[in-house]
Order: structure tokens, then sequence, then C-alpha cells
């Protein structure tokens, strides 16, 4: 399983009952507008994922900075931010052989004018260990 991969298993764990996908934008151009996610949605990117190297060569670490956001009305987005947050802030995650040890860098609501929906963006900073002898999901 790569890092990927493993981002998918462990929010969907977190989260089963959102709609969770990777943050990729599509234009349609029939409609004129931006496809969004169908809300309630919790959606990711990486902002960096840069391997960690010694003398010794390259190593199984990751240096990683991945945003997570939450989609939905102010009721859902407190909830299910709050899930994400206590899941992962500060917490040694495994998923397959993917170990995340991250940490809450930023968290920020982001408002845009015109729209019924709200989301806020969880930016977390760490470490992915993508070996092979770590263990099932653990949560």
């Amino acid at each position: 399983m790569d890092i990927y991969e493993a981002t998918q298993t462990l929010l969907m764990t977190i989260a089963p009952d959102l709609n969770v996908s990777a943050y990729v934008l599509q234009y349609d151009e029939n409609l004129d507008k931006y496809l969004l996610p169908d809300f309630p949605a919790l959606t990711y990117n990486y902002e960096n994922v840069a391997p960690v190297v010694s003398f010794d060569g390259d190593s199984n670490l990751y240096r990683i900075t991945l945003n997570v956001e939450v989609w939905g009305d102010l009721e859902q987005i407190a909830s299910n931010s709050k899930k994400v947050s206590e899941a992962l802030n500060a917490k040694r995650v495994t998923v397959g052989n993917v170990e995340f040890t991250l940490i809450v860098n930023e968290s920020r609501d982001i408002a845009e004018l015109g729209l019924d929906f709200k989301r806020r963006r969880m930016r977390f900073v760490g470490l992915a260990d993508v070996g092979e002898t770590h263990g099932e999901t653990s949560l």
C-alpha cells in the first residue's frame, strides 16, 4: 500500500459516513462551474511528500504536509473536524504498511462569498513511515 492509498483508507475509517476523496477540482464546461464533492465531504491533498535521506541512502521515512478539508454546513464541519483532529493529531496511526505521525499545524475556516456551504482546512505536518513490517490498521 502506498501513502496515498493509506491516506484514503485512514480517512474513510475516521469518517465512514462522509464522502472521502482526493481533492481535485474539475471544471464542467457545460455547467460553467467547478464540480464539488457531495456534502458532507472530506477531501485531502498532499502539499509536500519529501523523502528523508541520509548518508546511508534512502529511508522509508517521508516528511509530509497533508491538507484535509471538511465540507458541509457549520454543524457538520464542527463535528467532523473534531473527529479528524482527535484521530490524527499527535498520534501514531498505522494503516497497513504505513505509519503516520502527524500534528495540526493550522486549522482555519474558509469563507467564500455566494456559496451555501462551508469548509474548514486542517493542515497536518509530520512523518510517514512506509515500511513492510507495520501491522493492521490501528486508530
